[in-house]
């Protein structure tokens, strides 16, 4: 059971969930310090730009300090989905912690926070989401990217084929359809003959009455 600080403490369905400050907390609308991207490292706040504007309020930090992140930074980091449930987004605070880790491959850059990497597998080509672009790839409204090198055949620039849900693993979760990019050990699977369906691990516990309307 996770508490939202932003709606009222209300129960939050998904574990995934990141916390944000209160929307009138005033100890996040009083600051007057400069704020930057936790992946990106950018100052702006502007509507128009490819990184967009900050989301506020910020999330709550492990030590509940404050997590200022671009909106399209955020949401084009392939393990951020948001909760069609909870109408939040999950795994943010999680991506945060990966870029910190992860050096850009665009010439030139080099810094760290970039967590869009090239969908190969065995490729260890990461970009921040203004660098990624840089290179001329087009998203087309999906959460996913090749690099240069691995750019060809039916990954090019004009990429319109159809994407299932979970953009990492194609796999989703039965119970609540939400877009999930998790290793497939992360999940329950059904042990009937020829049934194929998952579910979170959190979304598991559901009652018989609910089972046997998803087996339907």
């Amino acid at each position: 059971r996770l508490e939202s600080a932003s709606e009222g403490g209300r129960t939050i369905k998904d574990k995934n969930v990141d916390l944000v400050y209160d929307f009138e907390d005033p100890a996040w609308r009083s600051v007057t310090d400069e704020i930057s991207c936790e992946l990106c490292g950018g100052k702006e706040n502007d509507l128009d730009s490819c990184e967009g504007p900050f989301l506020m309020p910020p999330f709550r930090g492990p030590n509940n300090e404050m997590v200022w992140v671009h909106a399209n930074c955020a949401t084009w980091s392939p393990e951020v989905y948001l909760s069609t449930r909870d109408q939040a987004l999950c795994n943010v605070l999680s991506a945060v912690k990966r870029g910190k880790k992860v050096k850009c491959a665009l010439e030139g850059c080099g810094r760290k926070g970039a967590t869009i990497g090239c969908f190969v597998r065995k490729c260890k080509r990461s970009y921040h989401l203004r660098c990624a672009l840089a290179t001329g790839w087009c998203f087309r409204g999906q959460a996913r990217f090749w690099c240069e090198e691995h750019r060809e055949g039916p990954h090019d620039l004009t990429d319109d084929s159809p994407i299932e849900h979970g953009p990492l693993t194609g796999i989703y979760c039965k119970f609540c359809n939400d877009p999930d990019p998790k290793l497939e050990d992360q999940y329950v699977t059904c042990t009937a003959d020829e049934c194929n369906n998952k579910w979170h691990l959190h979304c598991a516990a559901v009652d018989a009455d609910d089972r046997e309307r998803i087996a339907s």
